[in-house]
C-alpha cells in the first residue's frame, strides 16, 4: 500500500 503515492496522485486530481 503506497499511501504516499496516493497521496501524489491526489494532489495532483487538485491541481487539475
Amino acid at each position: 500500500m503506497d499511501l504516499f503515492k496516493l497521496s501524489r496522485v491526489l494532489a495532483f486530481l487538485d491541481y487539475a
